[in-house]
């Protein structure tokens, strides 16, 4: 049985605003600070979401066809030390964000659900959701037609013990509904919901050193996946059709020090991965073009530190995010983490131009971002400092 916390609040999507929170009252702003842009201006408007404990780890975002945005993200409560985990889902429209809690509950210390969060919208305009359980070691599934205070429904895509991070929930043109996900000790997998509503689990490439992974799906149907073998220390790609998948491909062939992040996306059928190099501190891009990786190239300002352990989450975990625009250019957020700003990174045809998008307190060390219909950008994020998950979107 899905354990449930079901709370609702609203927030107004204003410059400065009050919070009426379910645990209390608490006020929110944006301060000013010292700029640390690469180029000079800021065109992002910042907004808070949700302030709740530790709110907005792993988030991920999504755009409806009537234009609402939804977003799902993990709560935490800080003073439980295991358990105490749920998953989130935030609604926007006309300007007022909507909060509710989908599972768990944060006052639970035998509940702790809702990380890896990934998050779509389909044409009909219902959300679909895939996030684990990591207290049952379950992959979960659920769905609501879109606006918050409609039921959800759950099920169980895989039960494989081992939570590995990362899952990723992509349909394809026709709306089927895959997930991607690694196991611990075991391998990559993707899970599709067959016309008899039952989840399919498929085993990709068994290596017991998998230890995160990206999924996309070209507009082709084809099934695209990366991942990171932690002990060869390399990013690999493999690409699957109607008869089977590709081997893997070494991304990086020089071996990568420590743990990685990284995203996949595609412009058309043509794959790019985006990476943290822990080594050398820096954000990282590579394209296959003419049918060969590139050679990694620095996307991070100079000067810009871009993965620390992050000290609230146990784990360290950073995530970036990435999405190919109207224009068929690569979009980053990044966290910086010599001045604990977010930053934005765009790829044109003269080279790669930053803005700082929030440098108001220690900001960014996970985010999420989407494009809407009219080229607008939205990115929602963790705001370390005040435990908060805010939004920002490029006027």
């Amino acid at each position: 049985m899905i354990s449930q916390e079901r709370k609702v609040r609203t927030l107004l999507g204003a410059g400065i605003l009050s919070a009426v929170m379910v645990y209390g009252l608490t006020s929110c702003m944006d301060a000013a600070a010292p700029n640390h842009s690469a180029t000079p201006g800021n065109n992002f408007k910042t907004f808070v979401v949700d302030a709740d404990y530790r709110i907005g780890a792993y988030p991920s975002l999504a755009i409806a066809p009537d234009g609402r945005l939804h977003a799902s993200y993990y709560a935490k409560n800080d003073l439980i030390a295991s358990g105490g985990g749920a998953l989130r889902h935030a609604v926007m429209q006309s300007g007022v964000w909507t909060v509710e809690t989908v599972d768990g509950n944060i006052y639970d210390p035998s509940v702790d659900v809702g990380r890896y969060t990934s998050i779509a919208v389909d044409g009909l305009g219902r959300v679909h959701l895939a996030y684990w359980d990591v207290t049952n070691g379950r992959l979960l599934y659920t769905t609501q037609m879109s606006g918050t205070g409609n039921p959800w429904s759950f099920e169980v895509v895989a039960n494989p013990g081992g939570v590995c991070p990362g899952a990723d929930l992509r349909l394809d043109a026709l709306g089927n509904v895959y997930i991607g996900y690694c196991v611990t000790g075991s391998g990559v997998y993707y899970a599709k919901k067959d016309s008899t509503g039952t989840w399919a689990p498929t085993s990709v490439w068994l290596d017991p050193d998998v230890t995160q992974m990206s999924l996309q799906i070209d507009v082709n149907n084809n099934l695209h996946l990366a991942f990171f073998d932690a002990v060869e220390k390399k990013i690999k790609y493999m690409v699957g059709a109607g008869n089977g998948f590709s081997n893997p491909e070494d991304v990086t062939t020089s071996p990568l020090v420590g743990e990685t992040r990284m995203e996949l996306r595609l412009a058309g059928t043509v794959p790019h991965i985006v990476f943290y190099d822990i080594a050398g501190q820096t954000l990282e891009h590579t394209v296959k073009a003419g049918g060969a990786w590139t050679t990694p190239e620095m996307v991070s300002a100079v000067g810009d530190l871009t993965y620390v352990s992050d000290g609230v989450q146990s784990t360290g975990y950073l995530q970036l995010a990435s999405l190919i625009d109207h224009l068929g250019q690569l979009r980053l957020s990044y966290f910086d983490g010599t001045h604990q700003d977010l930053k934005h990174a765009v790829l044109t045809a003269n080279g790669w131009t930053y803005q700082t998008i929030d440098e108001a307190g220690d900001v960014g060390r996970t985010s999420a971002m989407a494009e809407d219909g009219n080229g607008t950008i939205h990115i929602i994020y963790r705001d370390t400092t005040n435990n908060a998950l805010k939004y920002a979107y490029l006027q």
